[in-house]
């Protein structure tokens, strides 16, 4: 055997692709040596290389052929042969995929759960788990790493936040599609618990939108006009009355041209034209001090999405200030919203009480779920 080989009977010898291989160039993860235009590669290193690189052959392996499943999913393969391009095969590019074959799944959430027989890929569609492959524990961690690697911020819970975009063509028309990824990693026994939450602009919708009904969709527009009082916004887990709240909030300061603040923990969604501000619940120095700047900044109105007897005091007294405050409650109805506000006020709120809207999603006749709003007016 000759001691040195070409790029390509060292792709052959370590049965790769071409890209696969630059890439390992690229990362310094294999020896090679440039004479003029040409890699030559040393035989003694490459078997070295491939002895002691089994695992990370084996995991080259899988993430090819996870990314060639991606591909089959992807709803340009046809339009635009997508097939014929190079399989994905970088964990920053499988990384990417999935999130983008969330997105046209309409799922709300990643979830990866390792469990004996190896990592569980899981959408949220609907608001039931769907799952789409389980994963070796190296290509997940592999994954994990790039999105990690992809985000652009850290808050102070450990949440990473990834932003994407990409022209999408639907229909024949092209539209542009970006999302904002909330990505959080819980340790457990069983190993590290994945969860990526998908936001994007789709989320953040007109009134019009969010309220099918023209009837609530009025009442939702009165509250909004109102120069002063507190909307409670109350439902469930999951129920969807933070996007119900963020469409107001967009709507006061996209239609309205209102000073519009919040305080919320986290920041879920970035909104132009809002000045969004960031606090951890448990720290209440932290709580307090937002209040404050808040109350110091000529604003016209204020959401809430964090509750804590902190924040429901600050609201009620900038409600009670004289401007307009919308307020996130985790209830079961309406009434247990009420008694959980004014437990944590510590007064009766009657006086300043625009309305409560509570909230529950109820499935629809195409499969998945839609709002129904129960409101009690003041």
């Amino acid at each position: 055997m000759n001691e040195t080989m070409s790029f390509d009977e060292a792709r052959e010898y370590l049965k790769t692709t071409r890209s696969t291989l630059y890439r390992w160039l690229h990362e310094g993860t294999i020896p090679a040596t440039k004479l003029g235009r040409q890699w030559r590669f040393s035989t003694r290193e490459l078997d070295a290389f491939r002895n002691g690189g089994n695992d990370r052959a084996r995991l080259s392996a899988q993430l090819r052929e996870l990314g060639a499943f991606l591909n089959t999913r992807d709803p340009r393969a046809k339009e635009k042969r997508v097939m014929e391009q190079a399989t994905l095969e970088s964990p920053d590019e499988i990384a990417e995929a999935i999130v983008w074959d969330a997105y046209e799944r309409r799922a709300s959430d990643v979830h990866m759960q390792t469990r004996s027989d190896g990592v569980h890929l899981l959408y949220r569609v609907g608001g039931k788990l769907e799952e789409i492959r389980v994963l070796d524990r190296g290509v997940a961690e592999a994954i994990q790493k790039a999105w990690i690697g992809q985000s652009t911020s850290t808050d102070d819970t450990g949440a990473h936040r990834l932003f994407q975009s990409r022209t999408l063509e639907k229909r024949g028309v092209k539209e542009s599609a970006n999302l904002q990824v909330l990505y959080q990693s819980i340790a457990t026994l069983q190993g590290p618990r994945v969860t990526l939450r998908i936001l994007h602009s789709g989320y953040i919708l007109d009134l019009a939108h969010v309220c099918n009904k023209k009837d609530d969709r009025e009442i939702f527009e009165r509250w909004m006009s109102a120069p002063k009082g507190l909307v409670l916004f109350a439902g469930k887990a999951g129920s969807g009355k933070t996007t119900t709240l963020l469409s107001c909030l967009n709507h006061l300061a996209r239609d309205k041209g209102k000073a519009v603040f919040s305080i919320e923990d986290p920041i879920e969604i970035l909104l132009d034209g809002v000045d969004q501000i960031q606090v951890n619940t448990n720290d209440i120095n932290a709580v307090e001090r937002a209040y404050l700047q808040v109350q110091r900044s000529d604003l016209d109105a204020l959401a809430v999405s964090l509750l804590c007897p902190t924040a429901a005091k600050g609201s009620l007294g900038i409600a009670r200030g004289g401007h307009l405050v919308l307020q996130q409650v985790h209830a079961t109805s309406i009434e247990d919203a009420l008694k959980r506000y004014e437990a944590m006020v510590e007064e009766p709120i009657r006086d300043v009480l625009l309305g409560v809207c509570y909230q529950e999603l109820v499935p629809n006749d195409r499969g998945g779920r839609k709002a129904v709003y129960h409101f009690m007016n003041v």
